[in-house]
């Protein structure tokens, strides 16, 4: 009787093993090959997407924009260097680019190489060298904008106004500290990101505080694991669309104050002058 006992209990060992392996294969293993293998789409569907009469004309250059200025974010990964496409450097490089330093590109090409984020898409071969997306230097693009505009445009901070539309904010999650060392190792090891994006928001904050302004954020807040069940899944391109329209219909009257300061201010100054 106990060797037939004996022999259930391997059986039931064999079976729960076997379960936890195709869970954890489904679950984890699978997603994963999808998004290495499937997931991730050449930057070649993104060109597209942007370079033609709807969108970003191919011969339109960063001058063609109608604004003063244009700030465009990327990151050169062979030569390891920011990339910071604006009107003035366009002007100022083309005179004496150099084998790496490309900046003679169309607003197009440049929009690509901010984009090509390799969350969702390979890098961006553009001219011979390799671009993958702004976040990687600018996780608060914002911030830069800010600085830029102060610095080397003149500004006056004081008459300046932030706001960012479209990102995702990640909530903190609490660790115990009874914690095991492994779990700390994998909390440090993804701290990188929000971590440099908190600090960004939280240094512009204080610029603009001291003005008595703030700094407006249109974003979605969402859970570490939420962002990677969204990594992993087979239409987060889908996700991030109805993501993004929901934000700007939540947050409508976030962004409707932000315009009323701004007009406010505005015809104070102008009535005020008068």
């Amino acid at each position: 009787m106990s060797e037939y006992r004996l022999l259930g209990l391997r059986w039931f060992i064999l079976i729960l093993f076997s379960s936890i392996f195709a869970v954890s294969f489904y679950v984890g293993v699978l997603p994963l090959i999808n998004f290495f293998l499937y997931g991730i789409k050449d930057s070649s569907e993104m060109e597209q997407y942007l370079m033609n009469d709807d969108m970003i004309p191919l011969s339109t250059s960063i001058q063609d924009a109608i604004t003063d200025e244009v700030m465009i974010t990327a990151w050169d990964y062979n030569n390891r260097s920011p990339r910071f496409f604006t009107k003035a450097n366009a002007k100022l490089y083309t005179q004496w680019t150099t084998e790496h330093y490309n900046h003679d590109m169309t607003l197009g090409q440049m929009a690509l190489a901010s984009a090509s984020t390799p969350y969702y898409l390979r890098p961006a071969e553009i001219k011979g060298e390799t671009y993958v997306s702004g976040d990687y230097l600018a996780q608060s693009p914002a911030m830069f904008a800010y600085l830029y505009a102060n610095q080397r445009l003149g500004k006056d901070l004081s008459k300046m106004r932030v706001l960012r539309i479209g990102a995702t904010n990640e909530l903190p999650e609490k660790l115990d500290s009874t914690a095991s060392l492994l779990d700390w190792g994998l909390r440090l090891a993804t701290l990188t990101t929000p971590a440099k994006k908190a600090t960004h928001d939280y240094t512009i904050q204080q610029m603009l505080g001291k003005f008595g302004k703030r700094f407006y954020k249109l974003e979605t807040d969402v859970s570490r694991t939420f962002e990677l069940l969204l990594y992993n899944s087979f239409d987060r391109i889908d996700t991030i669309k109805e993501l993004f329209e929901t934000l700007v219909y939540e947050d409508r009257e976030e962004l409707d104050l932000f315009l009323k300061e701004i007009v406010t201010e505005r015809f104070k100054t102008k009535t005020n002058a008068e």
